[in-house]
């Protein structure tokens, strides 16, 4: 395995788990959104 090659798949897995994250709290803040405010 190259250089390049090792960097670019942690590059792809950092992104993964970064789109991961987003998608978690997303989720969390709709079901905020979605609590009454009273």
């Amino acid at each position: 395995m190259t250089f390049e090659r090792s960097l670019i798949t942690l590059l792809d897995e950092t992104e993964r788990r970064l789109e991961e994250t987003e998608g978690r709290n997303t989720q969390e803040e709709m079901e905020e959104d979605a609590a009454p405010q009273e």
